[in-house]
């Protein structure tokens, strides 16, 4: 039976909340998933353990090879991504690009502010049976998704991509069967519709024949992840900060062996996979412009930043430069001390600058229960009711990874092939919200650019990703075997007393074998980040290559500089040549985040209204005629306010009606500014000129309705939207000076 691949589309019945396990201490005691951008989803693995049950539910035969068994080293065929909004990218790409650029909306579009627009939160409490009031210290806060799209006002609808084995129908009844999910789906949360959409075979044809062609090629490619990625670090809960090349290798073996034909003991599979005839380097943090691809490797030890003044210098140069020349803010001392630079990788344009990024990480929280299908699991109570709450280190979704396969001509058509086809998988829990990648970009080349160095030449070897040493003993990690076995594989010779100075640091490696369901045993490296530096006794032409043992799993990248060439001062860039950020796939979503912003804007002043000399009972009673007017939803917001005024006029005593007219004369509406002739005004812009809220002298208001007006389109201006949408805010912000005047009331 062929693969397949489809879109599960969930639609939502009702809120929900689907829970991230995460809470912030007297705010929010349960919270949903949420992207950087603040838009909400669904996790994959709550997709999938909620198709679980409704399989069960409709006791659908072979569920294990479906879903796969806890502790088995053997995963289900079903794999599921995390369910995102539909329709929701291009809005997205939009608000990246104007968060990092200039762009007058960056200050808006945050990741709260979207969020608000999304979700709501619900509050409920424990209520004693005997007394009926509220039991103490259960009151709780929930972050529910809102049923209905904020952009749109239609239900709202959540899209994941799913790989499967099975039938195509046994998938669908599966999928027509979840009807619930999330939390507290007995309160009236969680009420879904899902579907099954979008059904394709994966086919993979019959991968090229070797050729015939001499020499190497390499492949310079380009990764997204479109989830998060949990790739194995020092522990069960860390994550590295980038793709071992080892993943790779596994990840395209994988892919060959779903071919037509293809086998495990194929020349081309042994020669590339296991004879080490394919390089795969590792896939580091990159930057993507559109039609450069930047790789950036980890940070050189001998690069560091000055404590104070927070410039870079190279500190293998620093004895050799005249500390007098040098401007004050790069100049070393006790205080202004160099500090290593952690965590970070570093690319060089071609004018020497140096760009700094860091992979950007989360946690997420997961609750593994243990079920009585869980056969591979220790089980103390086999009920189903014994779990445990953990947390992994993920590296989160939508960043660029790139690396380099450096293979031998005749198989380049292969991986070609394989690069082209592949659906990338990396790193942990694969089948269920992680791992998922795609392909962004391919260069090829056939010759790798090499410089020329002379005798008597001092070099500074980097390495670029974590390398393997082996001497008579095993494993090492000692400076002379280091060396040794670092110039044997380079092809130089060195002048052995005048070696210089050493950048070396160690760390562990580990893995996990699948197969085996084992850890493996754990091997000292050279950690990346480390040089070494050496004096060539012959001239010699070098480039990037790779030295130890494992190359073709990454291991043992280096660099080669002329040290004598390096600068002591390092140039931090800084991008700018941002692009202006295009709005037009998010204007609707920024012109309700500016709506949201007056709002809050004049609910602020509305709390620094002076008193009001009206008693408690009339503050109340004009309340209650506010809320009857805007109760009156199918009225329109001039409408809403002449019933207003209306109502006030019908109050009998003169002092207290021509004190409250006053008041709505002053800060609410101004009749006299709409006697204008009707012939050149519509009723809209009439009204508009009566409005006494919007105070342009705030500068924090101007620009927000400034940004407001940008955000709509030509027809709307025309259509007179931005006077309605002002006109409409009316209610609210006298409600607010309402029922601030009763506060204030209360305190005297």
């Amino acid at each position: 039976m062929s693969r397949k691949r489809a879109i599960l589309r969930i639609t939502l019945k009702s809120d929900l909340c689907v829970g991230s396990g995460y809470s912030y201490a007297g705010i929010i005691d349960s919270d949903v998933c949420y992207t950087q951008n603040g838009f909400p989803y669904i996790l994959g693995r709550r997709i999938k353990g909620c198709l679980r049950d409704a399989a069960e539910l409709i006791n659908v035969k072979d569920i294990d090879s479906i879903f796969g068994i806890g502790g088995n080293n053997v995963s289900g065929s079903l794999m599921l991504g995390n369910a995102y909004l539909a329709d929701i990218e291009p809005i997205d790409q939009e608000l990246s690009a104007i968060k990092k650029s200039k762009s007058e909306y960056s200050k808006f579009a945050t990741q709260q502010n979207i969020l608000g627009l999304f979700t709501s939160v619900k509050a409920q409490t424990s209520i004693d049976k005997e007394t009926g009031v509220a039991d103490d210290t259960t009151l709780r806060y929930t972050r529910v998704i809102n049923h209905y799209s904020p952009l749109d006002g239609k239900e709202m609808q959540f899209l994941a991509e799913v790989e499967f084995d099975c039938q195509v129908e046994t998938m669908s009844n599966i999928v027509k069967a979840l009807r619930h999910m999330g939390m507290d789906r007995n309160r009236g949360l969680g009420n879904v519709s899902c579907s099954l959409e979008k059904v394709q075979d994966i086919i993979r044809g019959v991968l090229p024949k070797v050729s015939e062609n001499q020499g190497k090629v390499t492949f310079t490619y380009l990764m997204k992840n479109l989830q998060p990625l949990v790739m194995s670090g020092r522990s069960d809960v860390e994550s590295d900060s980038f793709i071992r090349g080892q993943s790779v290798l596994g990840m395209l073996a994988h892919e060959y062996l779903g071919y037509e034909g293809a086998q495990s003991t194929d020349k081309a599979f042994q020669d590339i996979f296991v004879n080490g005839k394919a390089i795969f380097s590792d896939l580091n943090i990159s930057r993507y412009d559109g039609d450069n691809i930047h790789i950036f490797a980890p940070s050189p030890m001998y690069i560091s930043k000055l404590k104070i003044t927070k410039k870079l210098i190279n500190t293998a140069r620093e004895e050799f430069v005249d500390k007098d020349s040098l401007e004050e803010a790069y100049k070393a001392s006790a205080e202004n001390r160099p500090k290593k630079i952690k965590n970070q990788f570093i690319c060089c344009d071609d004018n020497g600058d140096v760009y700094f990024m860091e992979p950007e990480k989360d946690i997420v929280f997961h609750h593994s229960t243990r079920n009585p299908y869980d056969k591979g699991k220790l089980q103390e109570k086999p009920d189903g009711k014994e779990g445990i709450l953990y947390s992994m280190e993920v590296l989160c979704e939508g960043q660029y990874f790139a690396g380099n396969i450096t293979v031998e001509a005749c198989y380049a058509d292969i991986i070609r092939c394989l690069l082209k086809n592949a659906s990338p998988r990396f790193g942990k829990s694969k089948s269920a919200q992680y791992g998922a990648c795609e392909l962004v970009k391919v260069c090829e080349n056939t010759s790798s650019p090499k410089t020329e160095f002379k005798k008597g030449d001092k070099l500074l070897v980097t390495f670029e990703s974590d390398a393997i040493f082996m001497n008579h003993s095993g494993y090492t990690t000692k400076r002379e075997d280091v060396i040794k076995q670092l110039v044997n594989d380079l092809g130089i010779s060195v002048v052995d007393n005048e070696q210089g100075k050493l950048y070396l640091e160690t760390d562990v490696v580990y893995g996990y074998n699948t197969t085996w369901n084992l850890k493996k045993p754990s091997i000292p490296v050279i950690k990346a980040g480390s040089a070494i530096e050496l004096c060539l006794a012959e001239d010699v032409a070098l480039g990037k290559t790779n030295i130890g043992e494992r190359c073709h799993e990454g291991f043992g990248r280096v660099s080669i500089q002329n040290f004598d060439t390096m600068p002591y001062i390092v140039k931090n860039a800084t991008d700018n040549n941002q692009a202006e950020a295009t709005q037009e796939a998010c204007k609707p979503l920024l012109k309700k985040i500016m709506v949201a912003e007056i709002a809050n804007i004049l609910k602020g002043n509305a709390y620094t209204e002076t008193r009001i000399q009206l008693n408690a009972s009339t503050l109340g009673r004009v309340t209650l005629m506010l809320k009857e007017s805007l109760a009156q939803r199918k009225l329109s917001s001039i409408e809403q306010l002449e019933n207003f005024v209306d109502r006030v006029s019908s109050i009998k005593r003169d002092e207290e009606r021509g004190r409250i007219q006053r008041f709505i004369k002053q800060f609410i509406f101004d009749n006299s500014k709409c006697k204008l002739d009707s012939k050149d005004k519509t009723e809209v812009e009439k009204y508009f000129a009566g409005i006494k809220y919007l105070d342009m002298s705030n500068k924090e208001l101007s620009f927000a309705l400034k940004c407001l007006k940008n955000a709509l389109e030509p027809h709307e201006i025309q259509a007179h939207t931005y006077e309605e949408i002002l006109l409409a805010m009316w209610g609210e912000y006298l409600m607010h000076i309402l029922v601030y005047q009763k506060y204030l009331g209360k305190l005297q």
